[in-house]
C-alpha cells in the first residue's frame, strides 16, 4: 500500500472512531429522554424522535462509509466464501421493499435461478447493494420504479447485478466522475446527504472481486449501474482485513444502509424494534 493511502486509511479509521464515540453518546442519551414505551404511546414524542434519530441513524452510515473506505483503501485481495448470492441478494430486495414504499416506489428483484452458490466477500456484496439501491432511491420521483435483476453468464463464466431506476438520471459530462473518491455529483435539487463514497467504495468492491462497474444513464430517463465479476477468480489472495464489525446500536441494516434516501416516517419506532 502506497503511503498517500495508508495515511488516508489511518485518518479515516480515526475519524469514523471519533464520531462513532460521540454518536453513542448522543443514542444513549436521547433513550434516557425518552423511552421506546413513551415513543409507542404518545406519536408527538414518536415524530420528535424520529426526526433525531434521522439525524443519528444517517451520521452512523456516513461512519460506517468511512470505516469501510479505510478498509478497501488497502491493496489487498478480498476474503471470499461460498455463499448463496440469490438468497443474499434476494432478502436485501425484500427488506428494502417495505422501506421503498414510504418513498412511493415500487422495488423489484429477479432472477431466473432459485438459489446460486459461488465464491465472494458477502459483506461486501451486501454493502454494494446496498448502496446502489440508496443511490437509486434518492434520485427516484414517487411513482418510479428500482429493479434490481441478477443473472448468471455461462461463457465465460460471470456474475451479472443490475439496479435500475426511472428517476432524474445523470448527464453524460457527469459520468466519468461518479466513482472517484469524495466525488458528489448533484442531481438538481439535491438536498440529499453524504460525501460521495458510495460509488467508489462500490467500484473498489468489484474489483476486489476481479471484475468491474459500469454505468449508463439519460437525464430524465434513469440509470442502471451494472457490476460484473467473474465467478471463479482463482488468483485472489486472502483478504487479511476482517469484515467490518457489527456496531451499529441495534440499527436494522436495510433501516441503516438507506437512510440517506428515506422521510422521518420511516425512523419511526416500531420500524427499529
Amino acid at each position: 500500500m502506497s503511503d498517500e493511502k495508508e495515511k488516508m486509511s489511518f485518518f479515516l479509521e480515526n475519524l469514523a472512531a471519533q464520531l462513532r464515540e460521540g454518536l453513542s453518546n448522543l443514542y444513549l442519551s436521547e433513550r434516557r429522554m425518552v423511552s421506546p414505551e413513551k415513543r409507542k404511546k404518545i406519536s408527538n414524542a414518536d415524530q420528535n424522535s424520529a426526526y433525531a434519530d434521522q439525524s443519528r441513524i444517517r451520521l452512523t452510515r456516513l461512519v460506517r462509509n468511512l470505516e469501510e473506505s479505510a478498509v478497501l483503501l488497502r491493496e489487498e485481495a478480498m476474503r471470499k466464501e461460498a455463499c448463496d448470492i440469490v438468497g443474499l441478494v434476494s432478502d436485501i430486495c425484500e427488506e428494502s421493499a417495505d422501506l421503498a414504499k414510504y418513498l412511493g416506489l415500487e422495488l423489484r428483484f429477479s432472477c431466473a435461478e432459485a438459489r446460486h452458490s459461488c465464491l465472494i466477500n458477502p459483506e461486501h456484496i451486501r454493502q454494494l447493494v446496498y448502496h446502489l439501491l440508496s443511490n437509486a432511491m434518492k434520485y427516484t420521483a414517487r411513482g418510479g420504479y428500482v429493479r434490481v435483476k441478477l443473472s448468471f453468464q455461462r461463457s465465460p463464466k460471470k456474475i451479472l447485478l443490475s439496479v435500475e431506476d426511472n428517476g432524474r438520471g445523470i448527464s453524460e459530462e457527469e459520468l466519468p466522475k461518479l466513482f472517484a473518491w469524495s466525488w458528489n455529483v448533484r442531481r438538481g435539487d439535491d438536498t440529499t446527504h453524504g460525501m460521495g463514497l458510495g460509488l467508489a467504495i462500490c467500484k473498489r468492491i468489484a474489483e476486489g472481486h476481479g471484475g468491474v462497474l459500469s454505468v449508463e444513464s439519460k437525464r430524465a430517463k434513469g440509470t442502471r449501474v451494472t457490476l460484473s465479476i467473474p465467478e471463479e477468480t482463482a488468483n485472489l489472495l486472502t483478504f487479511r482485513q476482517p469484515g467490518l464489525p457489527d456496531r451499529n446500536s441495534g440499527i436494522h441494516p436495510s433501516l441503516l444502509m438507506l437512510s440517506d434516501a428515506l422521510p422521518w416516517e420511516a425512523f419511526r419506532i416500531d420500524n427499529q424494534m
